[in-house]
């Protein structure tokens, strides 16, 4: 979940670990890159930074059932593990897409890496980010404009920079 324009500086993601299926595999989705292309966007959400909520689910409660307020102080949390971190958008977001079938940005799946703002844009800087997310394309997104769809990594986004850049001299 992501909740916007946070005091205009702000985002705040809440990812959860699939604990049951994928005990390493951590993942905060960002938001959609076609926002990028809206006026002003760049201006607001490049400064971003990212409070990450991480918790995972506590196995075996009754969620359904109903408590009386005398039981209060025995109810269980649903969630355990809380761990909040801070990170600039750019530096924790990946190269993919959160899924197939969205336009959200996908951030890096390892922990350790959210924590330390690792991500493979953190090497590049803001400014490859807003351009690789700004020219991005899924590849529906591509066939609809009857293209070929440029680049699905940073290794081909750089080539197609320098063939962009070529053409433009």
């Amino acid at each position: 979940m992501i909740i916007s324009n946070f005091f205009k500086k702000w985002e705040i993601c809440l990812p959860r670990r699939w604990e049951k299926y994928l005990p390493d595999y951590w993942e905060i989705t960002l938001p959609k890159h076609w926002e990028m292309s809206l006026p002003n966007y760049w201006e607001k959400s490049l400064t971003f930074t990212i409070l990450g909520i991480i918790y995972s689910r506590r196995e075996g409660n009754d969620v359904k059932r109903v408590y009386d307020l005398n039981e209060l102080p025995t109810i269980k949390s649903v969630i355990t593990d809380l761990e909040i971190i801070l990170q600039e958008k750019y530096k924790i977001a990946n190269f993919l897409p959160g899924s197939g079938n969205t336009a959200n940005i996908g951030s890096i799946t390892n922990l350790e890496k959210l924590r330390n703002g690792t991500g493979p844009f953190s090497e590049y800087g803001s400014e490859v980010f807003e351009h690789y997310w700004r020219n991005y394309l899924r590849n529906e997104d591509a066939e609809r404009m009857g293209i070929k769809r440029p680049y699905a990594n940073l290794e081909e986004y750089f080539r197609w920079k320098e063939r962009q850049q070529k053409r433009k001299r």
